[in-house]
């Protein structure tokens, strides 16, 4: 099969394109033939130039310009490249990737699969701080799974949301995160030394670093120890570096900015308890967070916050508190720390909850039988 994915964001320096580019490498391990769409970014690009590493060669990359003014150039483009291809995929309900792909569709009579992993409209509205502009948004989150052939969703929430847009429950898959098993391995034992805590996660939306420092500031005091790396970068950096700075932690709290999936992996095996902690809304709510599926490859024990998908992510491998209160993040980590013995019970469960759920191949599993689907309808349409 060959697949044309349609996506908004430059490949190379936005965490959150790990998901898509995860699902096509492994459609190609598959056998099938994937083409990416990529916009790229000249100054972040200039900004984090350590950052310009080699995309996965196996994939063939469609790069599209990222001014408004070149929209119709970009439908064009897509429009040609999309010709041979079986189906395309769509990633982000915006509409500087969804009108290029679905008036493409329409015109070329191609099924589109539509992959829905986030909540837009409170992200957009979280990132601008405009109505106008979450509105707009809104009106495109809530079009599009009507205009999809097949839809996947990564939470129960989203699940939710598109069946009440009046998508058919026939018509829906299920296609939470995943982890690359061999990229994120656990060490071969618990690290030696002081205890470590990590928090993985870009610092830009629904990023809650802060939480986790401020519990990290209360465990601190009685565990004088136990260090903690802050992994991300983003627009919230400065600000979370000038908290460790007025709670006088910058000896013992050590943050990375952006680094790359395989240094992100180094980092977690000498890590001893890993968190993921959040706020209780509605872009929490609808996450699949890949972060935690990182953390379970990688055989940590999490503590994170009591929200959405969590639970049941964690099911036997860490402990789940309140959402939005660093007292309890503190209170399971000294939980953890005081002891090995569950560490180390967590550790087994966690990797293999990961081989056996969250990866990324059981993902594609169901990305695959909806796209056969989704063929299939629009034969008979």
């Amino acid at each position: 099969m060959k697949i044309l994915m349609v996506q908004r964001f430059d490949l190379v320096n936005i965490s959150c394109a790990r998901r898509v580019l995860a699902m096509a490498q492994e459609l190609t391990r598959r056998g099938h033939q994937v083409i990416l769409t990529n916009f790229p970014h000249p100054e972040r690009r200039k900004e984090q130039p350590n950052l310009l590493s080699r995309l996965p060669e196996e994939i063939s990359y469609l790069d599209l310009d990222r001014s408004g003014r070149k929209l119709l150039r970009n439908r064009a483009r897509v429009h040609e490249v999309a010709r041979d291809c079986h189906l395309l995929h769509l990633w982000k309900c915006y509409p500087d990737a969804a009108i290029p792909c679905l008036w493409t569709a329409f015109r070329l009579r191609k099924p589109v699969h539509y992959d829905w992993d986030d909540y837009e409209t409170g992200i957009s509205k979280e990132l601008t701080g405009s109505d106008f502009v979450s509105g707009v948004v809104s009106l495109w989150e809530q079009t599009v799974p009507r205009l999809a052939d097949t839809v996947s969703v990564a939470s129960a929430a989203l699940k939710e949301k598109a069946l009440a847009c009046g998508v058919l429950p026939e018509r829906l898959w299920d296609t939470p995160v995943g982890a690359d098993l061999e990229q994120f391995q656990p060490a071969s034992e618990e690290p030696s030394g002081p205890p470590c805590l990590v928090y993985v996660g870009q610092l830009e939306v629904a990023a809650f670093a802060e939480l986790a420092v401020h519990a990290f500031s209360l465990l601190a005091r009685r565990h004088p120890t136990v260090q903690m790396v802050i992994v991300g970068g983003g627009r919230h950096l400065e600000r979370v570096g000038a908290q460790v700075k007025r709670l006088q932690l910058e000896r013992r709290v050590r943050l990375t900015g952006y680094i790359s999936a395989h240094a992100i992996a180094g980092i977690l095996k000498q890590a001893t308890v890993a968190l993921a902690p959040f706020k209780d809304n509605q872009i929490t709510r609808c996450k699949s967070p890949l972060k935690i599926v990182e953390y379970l490859a990688s055989g940590l024990p999490v503590v994170a916050s009591r929200v959405g998908e969590v639970p049941k992510m964690l099911e036997g491998c860490g402990i789940t508190v309140p959402p939005d209160s660093a007292d309890a993040l503190a209170e399971a980590v000294r939980l953890l720390l005081d002891h090995p013995e569950r560490r180390q019970a967590m550790r087994k469960q966690a990797r293999r909850r990961a081989e056996k759920v969250y990866n990324w191949s059981r993902t594609v599993d169901n990305l695959e039988a909806a796209y056969t689907r989704a063929i299939e309808l629009q034969k008979k349409s």
